[in-house]
């Protein structure tokens, strides 16, 4: 029997045509919102506020405090058209700023500094550049000398 397979290609406009049937016509692109919110906003405000729904051309969003709400409104035009800018459309009309409730967010990660030796080590680690990340690798690799597992499998 012959194995039928799939192009990435394929798979990719049967998904897009999946979703323009399950949105009847209607644009998806506000869904993008909540991909880009943190880089378009910045860091800073992203901690302080977060967008809850978007109806008829309006985001909500839902902000910390009420000097935060005030600070954002004077933002508001650079928002609306840096979000419609990463969106390629003018999908954001206008922005209504609550203050509220934020959902809390994950704790960033933040590397610990490893402490044993690099002699500990049992395999040789290739270059991570992600501090994270190469930090993870390498206490799990002193984990495994401290336990005295040699074995790579």
């Amino acid at each position: 029997m012959r194995r039928r397979t799939t192009s990435p290609d394929r798979v990719g406009s049967f998904v897009e045509s999946l979703l323009r049937r399950a949105n009847r016509g209607r644009n998806w692109r506000p869904y993008l919102i909540w991909t880009c919110w943190d880089e378009v906003v910045g860091a800073n405000i992203a901690r302080r506020a977060q967008p809850e729904r978007f109806a008829d051309g309006v985001l909500v969003v839902h902000v910390e405090s009420h000097s935060w709400l005030q600070e954002l409104q004077m933002m508001r035009p650079q928002i609306i058209e840096h979000l419609n800018a990463r969106l390629g459309e003018p999908v954001v009309r206008d922005i209504a700023f609550v203050a509220g409730r934020l959902t809390p967010r994950p704790p960033e990660a933040t590397p610990r500094p490893v402490t044993a030796t690099v002699e500990t080590a049992t395999v040789e680690l290739p270059e991570i550049k992600d501090p994270a990340l190469a930090a993870a690798f390498a206490r799990l690799n002193v984990a495994r000398a401290r336990r005295g597992r040699r074995d790579v499998s």
